[in-house]
C-alpha cells in the first residue's frame, strides 16, 4: 500500500515538472518580431547644431507591412543646423571615446536638411566622451550625453507595451492574425529634451496600436490607428 501511495505521489511530481516545462516552452518570444529597435543614443547641442550619435537595428529596406525582412545595423553621427546658412557648409568631425577616436566627413541626407555618416567600428570607440565639428575656419567641441544611462533597454520597454497589450497580442497570437512588426525608437521633444520609447505594434501605417515608455519604466500614453479601433 505505501509503495502504492510512493508511486502515486512520484507521478504527480513528474506530471508538474512536465506541465511547468511545457509553460516555460510557450513564453512568448516577441523579440522576434522586432524590426526596428534602437539600442544606443547620445546628444548635443549649442545655439547652432543638434547633434547625436545612435545605433538602430533595422530591416533593410524599411516596410510597413508586417513583416520582418533582412536586418541591418548602423551606427551613425548626425548634424542638425539650426539655421539654412549652416546648410551651406562642408563639415568634418571627431569623434572620441575612451578606447581611441574615429575622423569622417559628414554628407547632406536626402532632404537636404541635416548631415550624417555612418561610423563603422563603433563599438571599439568604448565610452563616447565628446565630438568636435569642423566647418570653414570654426572648430566646436560638443560634450556628448548618454540618453540611456541608468535607462531601462528596448528589451525591457518590449516586455511592459506588451503587458499593456497583453490581451489584444495574446489574441492575435492565439488566432494567427499577428501579421505585425513591432518597431521600437527613442523620441522627444526637442524644447524639453525629454526621452521615452515609441513602441508600435505595426500591421500597417493605417492599422497599429503603439505606447509610449518612460525611460525608468512607466507607462506614458497609448495611440490605437483607427482601423484598429474599427476592429476591436
Amino acid at each position: 500500500m505505501k509503495k502504492t501511495i510512493i508511486a502515486l505521489i512520484l507521478s504527480i511530481f513528474s506530471f508538474t515538472f512536465i506541465a511547468c516545462d511545457e509553460k516555460q516552452e510557450e513564453t512568448i518570444n516577441l523579440e522576434k518580431y522586432l524590426s526596428t529597435y534602437q539600442s544606443c543614443l547620445y546628444v548635443s547641442q549649442d545655439e547652432n547644431f543638434n547633434i547625436y550619435i545612435t545605433t538602430i537595428t533595422q530591416e533593410s529596406p524599411f516596410l510597413a507591412d508586417g513583416l520582418i525582412g533582412e536586418m541591418k545595423m548602423e551606427s551613425s553621427i548626425n548634424l542638425k543646423p539650426k539655421t539654412g546658412e549652416l546648410l551651406n557648409h562642408s563639415y568634418e568631425y571627431c569623434l572620441i571615446g575612451s578606447n581611441g577616436q574615429i575622423n569622417g566627413t559628414l554628407q547632406k541626407n536626402k532632404l537636404g536638411i541635416a548631415f550624417k555618416d555612418t561610423i563603422k567600428d563603433f563599438d571599439s570607440l568604448g565610452d563616447i566622451q565628446k565630438v568636435t565639428i569642423k566647418y570653414s575656419e570654426n572648430e566646436v567641441s560638443f560634450m556628448l550625453s548618454n540618453v540611456l544611462e541608468n535607462a531601462i533597454d528596448y528589451s525591457k520597454a518590449l516586455e511592459l507595451s506588451y503587458n499593456h497589450f497583453k490581451e489584444t497580442v495574446d489574441l492575435e497570437l492565439a488566432n494567427n492574425s499577428f501579421n505585425r512588426e513591432i518597431y521600437i525608437k527613442l523620441i522627444n521633444n526637442e524644447s524639453e529634451n525629454n526621452y521615452c520609447y515609441y513602441i508600435s505594434f505595426l500591421k500597417t501605417y493605417k492599422d497599429f496600436y503603439s505606447c509610449t515608455i518612460s525611460l525608468n519604466g512607466e507607462y506614458l500614453n497609448e495611440h490605437i490607428s483607427t482601423k484598429q479601433e474599427n476592429s476591436n
